[in-house]
């Protein structure tokens, strides 16, 4: 089975995963994480535009997602995020960026953990990334960590949680990003996981309206060997 890059997730140390696939969305039901289907076959993010009442994602064939922004804003006050950042390529940096920013345009409460591969970044520029996250908002909480070239991003990944449990931390949801390569790849994950402020908070808010779902990936890029083509994002055909 291929994971997206780019992952919610519920909680630190859940021991099951139930992944949100696109099933529901491809059966005509309704929720926030239908506004996916629009990157099946764009690149484009899906906006989710304020209203007076309620949000509503830009149309794509018959999927309308409408979400409320009372509720919203009730999980927005009390949530605590945290945001793993791995950096295997710090020119592709400005990207990881936007979606922070994004990140931080929704939640005031959030952790940042960034890992760096030993070797491969220098320095000052650790330091411009860095400074690049305070930068945002006072607010953000901010821990770095190198690592060895071990087990790619998921190594880092996993060297990021054991340091943040080490240290006591705690979080309500978290968000897995990295420096992928393959342009598609990167930007799909981006766009649909936190292309705006609005998308972040839709993501977590299928957390709270949907108890049983503990991982939220992007459509087309969560697969296996069963998958049918016209789930998988077209440029990942072999």
């Amino acid at each position: 089975t291929a994971l997206a890059p780019e992952i919610f997730t519920r909680k630190l140390g859940a021991e099951e995963l139930h992944l949100m696939s696109d099933d529901a969305c491809l059966n005509g039901e309704s929720g926030s994480a239908c506004a996916l289907h629009a990157l099946q076959h764009s690149k484009m993010p899906v906006a989710l535009q304020k209203g007076s009442r309620s949000t509503r994602h830009r149309r794509h064939n018959d999927d309308v997602v409408v979400v409320d922004d009372v509720v919203i804003a009730k999980s927005v006050a009390s949530d605590r995020l945290g945001m793993f950042l791995q950096i295997g390529n710090a020119t592709l940096w400005p990207d990881m960026l936007g979606c922070l920013s994004s990140v931080a345009d929704a939640y005031a409460n959030i952790g940042v953990h960034i890992s760096f591969l030993e070797g491969s970044i220098p320095n000052a520029t650790k330091l411009e990334i860095a400074n690049s996250v305070r930068a945002l908002s006072m607010r953000i909480s901010l821990v770095t960590l190198t690592v060895p070239n071990l087990g790619e991003d998921i190594g880092q990944f996993l060297a990021q949680l054991e340091q943040a449990e080490g240290e006591g931390q705690q979080y309500d949801f978290i968000l897995k990003v990295h420096t992928k390569t393959d342009i598609n790849w990167r930007s799909l994950g981006l766009q649909s996981m936190c292309g705006t402020k609005w998308q972040v908070r839709s993501a977590i808010q299928q957390f709270h309206e949907k108890p049983d779902v503990d991982l939220i990936g992007p459509v087309g890029l969560v697969y296996g060997a069963t998958t049918p083509l016209s789930d998988i994002y077209p440029s990942l055909w072999p």
